[in-house]
C-alpha cells in the first residue's frame, strides 16, 4: 500500500520505518494503524512490557525501554538501540518523553518534533498565552503567579480563577 506524495499528489513508494513512543495509549494504536495502512512499517517503544500496541497486527515489533523520568540515560540509550536495531527513519513521540528525546543530539535527525526551545514555548501555558496575544488570537485572560503577592492582586471576590502549573496538566 502506498501513500500520496505531497509534492505531486501521486502515489509515493517512499515508505518509512517509524518508531512510536508510549505504546500503552490508544492514540499510539490508532496512529500505528493509520501509518501501517499508509504502507509504513511501525515499531513501538514503551516502559511497559505489555501494552495495547504489543498485540496489534499493525505493529511490526516492540521494545521495552526504561521509563524516561526514572532512568533518563537508560531510556535514551534504549531508544537509540531501537533506532539502530529496527533501522528507524522517523521517531514520532506521543507524550512528554518528547522533552527527553528533543535534547538528544543523536536522535534529532529522526525526531518528528520542533526544536527544544519551540517545544518548551508551546508547552508552557504562560508562553503559549503570550504567543496567542502577540499574533492576535483570543485566549482566556491569564496571569503568571510567582508568589503570594501576585495572588493578592487578583479580584478573588468577583471572579473565579483556575490555577494551573505553567507546565503539566
Amino acid at each position: 500500500m502506498s501513500h500520496l506524495d505531497p509534492a505531486n499528489n501521486k502515489p509515493s513508494t517512499h515508505l518509512l520505518r517509524i518508531l512510536l513512543t508510549n505504546g500503552r495509549f490508544p492514540v499510539a494504536l490508532d496512529l500505528g494503524r493509520q501509518l501501517k495502512r499508509a504502507g509504513h512499517t511501525v515499531y513501538v517503544v514503551d516502559p511497559m512490557h505489555f501494552h495495547v500496541c504489543k498485540f496489534s497486527r499493525y505493529v511490526e515489533d516492540c521494545k521495552e525501554v526504561p521509563a524516561p523520568r526514572d532512568d533518563r540515560e537508560g531510556y535514551l540509550e534504549a531508544v537509540k538501540g531501537a533506532v539502530k536495531h529496527f533501522s528507524i527513519q522517523l521517531i514520532i513521540p506521543l507524550h512528554e518523553e518528547i522533552f527527553y528525546l528533543a535534547q538528544e543530539d543523536e536522535l534529532l535527525p529522526y525526531l518528528f518534533a520542533p526544536n527544544f526551545h519551540t517545544l518548551l514555548s508551546l508547552h508552557s501555558k504562560w508562553e503559549f498565552y503570550q504567543t496567542l496575544k502577540k499574533i492576535g488570537l483570543s485566549a482566556p485572560e491569564t496571569f503568571l503567579i510567582k508568589n503570594r503577592s501576585d495572588i493578592d492582586q487578583l479580584d478573588l471576590k468577583h471572579t473565579e480563577y483556575a490555577l494551573k502549573p505553567v507546565f503539566g496538566r
